[in-house]
C-alpha cells in the first residue's frame, strides 16, 4: 500500500479528510474517502451561498483549516497543494482538508514543468518555486493564499496574469494586495504568511491561536471539544512544529516525488522552463482584470500599515517592459524588471 494511503488510514483529525476503504487487489486502486456533502470549498465561495459568506463563518473556515494542517505538521508530513479547491466541506459547511495528490492532474489552475509533476505556482512559497525547498512554512505560505480566496470569494490569485509572470512576480518580492472590503485582521494574517523567510512566518498552531480570539464563544466551546489544537498531541508537538527549518518534503503527502532530484531540477530554473497545461490559459488569464499587488516594503503586522504617503504600486499592463513601476509626486521609476521580452 503506498506510504499516503497508509497515513490516511490512521487519520485522527476532525479537520483531514478521512479514509474510509481501499480496494488493492488490482489495479486500479480504488480509494473511498469520507463524504463531504457540500464538495470543494472553491466551487462553494464561488456559488450563490458562498457569496454572502459572513466574516464568522470565514474566521471559523480559517481556524478548521489551521487545525487540520498543524496535525498534518505534528506528523511531519507537508501537503504541498493547499487550495480553497483541495479542502472539502461536510453537510454543517465544516472544512476539511482533503485532495493529498489524488487529484492534481485534472486542474488547470497548475502549470507543468518540463518532465515533472504540474505546480501550484500560485500558492507556492519563494523558497519552493527557487530551490523546490518543502517545509510546514511553506504550506504555511500556502495558507496565506487560501485565507485571500476565502476573503475574495474564490477569486483566481493574481488574476489577469499568466502563471510564468506570477513565478517571477513572488521571487521578485511582490504580493497579493488586501482584499477590498476583506477583513483587517485577516489580511494581517496573510502578511505573516507571506514573509519571505520560512522562519519568519508563524506555525499553524500560532495561528490557530490567533484566530481564535475572533471567534464567538459557541464557536470555541465547540471547537475545544474536537479540535487538535486543544489535545495532548498538539502540546507535545507545539515546539516541533516550530522547528522544522530543513524539513523537506520527504514526509509530503505527495510521495511519488523525489525531493532531491526536484530541488536541483528546480533550481534557479523558474519560469524560464515552464509551460501551460492548455495552450489557451495565457488567453484565460490576461482577460480577466488584474488583482492588485504589493512590494514587501514595510511589516503588514504595523497598526500603522501601510505608512502614510508611501508609494502606490502600479503593474505594467505592457508585457514588453519593466513589470512594476513605484509612482511618487507624479514621476514613474523602474522598481525591477522580470518579464520576459
Amino acid at each position: 500500500m503506498k506510504p499516503i494511503l497508509l497515513f490516511l488510514r490512521d487519520i485522527n483529525s476532525n479537520f483531514v479528510v478521512r479514509l474510509v476503504g481501499v480496494v488493492a487487489n488490482f489495479p486500479p486502486i480504488y480509494v473511498v474517502m469520507e463524504l463531504m456533502e457540500r464538495g470543494d470549498l472553491k466551487s462553494f465561495l464561488r456559488s450563490e451561498v458562498g457569496g454572502s459568506l459572513t466574516q464568522e463563518k470565514m474566521v471559523e473556515m480559517a481556524v478548521e483549516a489551521a487545525d487540520g494542517m498543524a496535525y498534518l505538521a505534528a506528523k511531519k508530513l507537508v501537503h504541498r497543494d493547499l487550495a480553497a479547491r483541495n479542502c472539502m466541506l461536510d453537510e454543517n459547511l465544516t472544512l476539511k482538508i482533503g485532495d493529498f495528490g489524488f487529484t492534481r492532474y485534472l486542474s488547470t489552475e497548475y502549470y507543468r514543468k518540463q518532465g515533472r509533476e504540474l505546480l501550484p505556482v500560485r500558492w507556492m512559497a519563494p523558497e519552493s518555486l527557487q530551490f523546490g525547498r518543502y517545509s510546514s512554512r511553506s504550506d504555511v505560505w500556502s495558507y496565506g493564499v487560501l485565507l485571500w480566496e476565502i476573503v475574495t470569494r474564490g477569486v483566481l490569485p493574481y488574476q489577469g496574469y499568466v502563471n510564468e509572470e506570477v513565478c517571477a512576480l513572488i521571487i521578485s518580492g511582490m504580493r497579493l494586495e488586501r482584499p477590498q472590503n476583506g477583513p483587517e485582521f485577516i489580511f494581517s494574517l496573510m502578511v505573516q504568511c507571506w514573509k519571505s523567510q520560512a522562519k519568519e512566518r508563524p506555525t499553524f498552531i500560532q495561528l490557530v491561536r490567533l484566530l481564535l480570539t475572533r471567534s464567538s464563544p459557541e464557536y470555541l466551546s465547540y471547537f475545544e471539544r474536537v479540535s487538535f489544537f486543544h489535545s495532548s498531541s498538539c502540546c507535545d508537538s507545539e515546539s516541533t512544529e516550530d522547528n522544522d527549518e530543513g524539513f523537506i518534503a520527504s514526509g509530503s503527502l505527495d510521495p511519488s516525488i523525489d525531493d532531491e532530484e526536484a530541488r536541483h531540477s528546480l533550481s534557479n530554473s523558474l519560469p524560464h522552463s515552464l509551460h501551460h497545461v492548455e495552450d489557451d490559459q495565457e488567453g484565460i488569464h490576461r482577460q480577466k482584470p488584474r488583482v492588485g499587488l504589493r512590494p514587501v516594503l514595510w511589516s503588514g503586522a504595523d497598526p500603522a500599515w501601510p505608512p502614510r504617503g508611501s508609494r502606490s504600486l502600479v503593474v505594467s499592463h505592457t508585457r514588453h517592459v519593466s513589470g512594476i513601476h513605484t509612482h511618487a509626486n507624479g514621476n514613474s521609476h523602474s522598481l525591477v524588471s522580470f518579464l520576459r521580452k
